[in-house]
């Protein structure tokens, strides 16, 4: 999970405002196939040497699937002359080759199998490791759902083509070659009438894999925003109710649900086109060869049983091109998913090396003439200058929008700022590692974050080699340890999603608890007490009076009354900061502090 004190890539300080999100950039365009086989072979080099091993396996079980027919031919030729003895070898030796066969494909497949799951281990790795390290504007741009989409099912796409479809495809493409080969051994005219069928094949082929392509693309793509739909609805539950808007809700799921059918079923259309156009194929040039074939063998040409070898080798040749044709819908739909998890593998991160910072920083913050936008013509914050000297609290009140939760977020860089400078003890916060910078901030939002997991887990997430008794001072100090001590198991009772079995006010406390045992210098408090009664809400104030002891503190707040201590309170209206002060300054000027005050508290002026 991502560090800070309780945040993870969908619970930023902007996530649900409409924050500076909104302007990242969606996925880039799909690749070529050329370009995704080309990566997926990279995946498998390190295993090179055990995929020759499944290799040799199936090119050995191919040669003796070759070798079927001819014995077969030469088992029907010595029936014809009445050889009972011979003909008792042939076919216990065939039993013997197709027994190899059997041994052969069940090795190879099993190989492929462990190659596959390691291969997906990494990638699955790999892509949760990129996802970990993606900039906080990623996930406000893009959907969940499409992003666990590509996670889960496009990678078992990939599973699928490397677990079956490449030791098929070695399998089939030598079996084709071999087949050739025997057949011009046999009879170089009949061989001529058994592939001149092939290219016409191969060009209906790649006409229709060309479109089933794009549309497992479109596919996998629509499978991504239907699973960002789900997951939005189902978190959303309690609030899609409480409007009524069930009904609504179910109508836009089947109009979604209907799209993804419509192009998933267009997509299955064109790729099982492939089967019954290789049978066409098949059953003519079979037609064609036994009509040509006994004409040979009435003429003493070739014997009866080369007629049936090559029936036989004719069936065997247009099986691995019905295969191949067969495959195309799972290849297609591992280039699709191959492609959107490369998509994500290939985006820049936001750690850039940096200089380290000491754990415990003094605590100095300075903003200089701070600016920032989310695109060129829409600023949201504009020449932003102040001061917090170490263990001073500043407040940010303002009208919803004007840029509070925005400073936020740039002192912990969730978002870098277009113009000005951001100071940490006299040090450019760009010039700082975003990790040791994360790690001296502390953020208690107004919707908390826990783990479905222990209560003692979720306050050790602050510091994960804390021992039980500190995690249980930081609980006390907290004053969250009177409740806990209360649940079914104390510190050892496991949550649920997002503390949901928990009250709002006690998720409150185990993450002021969360945030005193990683003892940040710096403290932000986004609406920390907005969202709880007012009894609970005495206990938290408490517990952040501890917490903002010798610590810098940005205060954002709607609730005037709970910043009268502030050292400064910075008045910001559309991004600019109009007045500033402490609060009896700004209400002995009777400005705009002035009005606001006196609105929340009924004495208009």
């Amino acid at each position: 999970m991502r560090a800070l004190q309780g945040l993870r890539p969908d619970m930023g300080i902007n996530a649900g405002r409409g924050g500076p999100g909104r302007h990242f950039e969606k996925f880039e365009k799909a690749r070529s196939p050329q370009k995704t086989f080309f990566r997926l072979g990279i995946l498998l080099k390190p295993h090179t040497g055990i995929i020759i091993t499944a290799a040799l396996l199936v090119i050995t079980g191919v040669l003796c699937n070759l070798s079927g027919p001819w014995f077969m031919a030469k088992g029907i030729d010595s029936a014809l002359d009445a050889d009972k003895s011979l003909l008792l070898r042939y076919a216990l030796l065939l039993i013997i080759i197709y027994a190899l066969i059997w041994i052969c494909r069940i090795s190879g497949l099993r190989i492929m199998a462990k190659v596959s799951q390691s291969i997906l281990r990494n990638l699955r790795k790999n892509v949760f490791k990129k996802i970990e390290e993606l900039p906080f504007a990623f996930f406000s741009g893009n959907q969940q759902g499409d992003i666990m989409s590509r996670l889960t099912n496009d990678i078992d796409a990939v599973n699928q083509a490397i677990a079956q479809n490449a030791i098929e495809l070695v399998s089939n493409f030598t079996g084709m070659t071999g087949i050739i080969i025997v057949m011009f051994v046999l009879n170089r005219h009949l061989a001529v009438l058994a592939i001149i069928m092939l290219p016409v094949f191969i060009l209906i082929t790649r006409q229709i894999a060309i479109r089933t392509r794009r549309g497992f693309s479109r596919r996998q793509a629509t499978l991504g925003s239907l699973n960002g739909f789900i997951e939005e609805n189902i978190s959303a539950l309690s609030t899609v109710a409480a409007f009524g808007r069930n009904e609504q809700i179910i109508k836009i799921f089947y109009r979604q649900n209907k799209i993804y059918t419509d192009i998933s079923a267009k997509a299955q259309t064109l790729a099982r086109m492939m089967m019954p156009l290789s049978n066409l194929a098949t059953w003519t040039v079979i037609a064609v060869m036994a009509g040509m074939g006994g004409k040979l063998a009435l003429n003493g040409v070739i014997s009866v049983g080369t007629v049936a070898a090559f029936i036989a080798y004719t069936q065997r040749f247009m099986h691995p091109l019905r295969d191949i044709a067969e495959m195309y819908n799972t290849i297609q739909a591992a280039l699709a998913g191959a492609e959107r998890v490369f998509e994500i593998l290939d985006l820049p991160g936001e750690y850039t090396p940096g200089e380290s910072i000491p754990i415990r920083p003094q605590g100095l913050i300075e903003f200089r003439n701070v600016g920032f936008r989310y695109t060129d013509n829409v600023p949201v914050l504009e020449n932003i200058s102040f001061t917090a000297s170490p263990g001073e609290t500043v407040a940010l009140v303002g009208p919803t929008g004007a840029g509070k939760t925005t400073i936020a977020s740039l002192l912990s860089r969730f978002y870098d700022f277009n113009q000005g400078e951001i100071l940490l003890d006299h040090k450019s916060i760009t010039a700082i590692d975003k990790r040791s910078l994360r790690r001296a901030v502390g953020v208690v939002l107004q919707d908390t974050f826990l783990f479905s997991d222990t209560v003692m887990e979720n306050i050790r997430f602050g510091r994960p080699d804390a021992s039980d008794e500190e995690v249980k001072n930081a609980a006390c100090l907290s004053y969250a340890d009177h409740f806990i001590e209360k649940l079914s198991d104390g510190y050892h009772t496991i949550l649920s999603e997002r503390g949901s079995n928990i009250s709002q006010g006690q998720r409150q406390l185990i993450s002021i608890a969360r945030i005193l045992l990683a003892d940040p210098a710096l403290l932000i408090l986004d609406e920390a007490t907005s969202s709880v009664d007012t009894r609970t809400e005495l206990l938290v104030q408490k517990a952040l009076g501890n917490i903002m002891q010798g610590r810098t503190c940005l205060i954002i707040a709607h609730r005037l009354s709970t910043i009268k201590e502030a050292d400064q309170v910075l008045v910001l209206v559309q991004g600019r900061i109009i007045e500033r002060g402490k609060h009896m300054e700004l209400l002995a000027a009777g400005g705009y502090y002035y009005r606001l005050y006196n609105t929340q508290y009924g004495k208009m002026p």
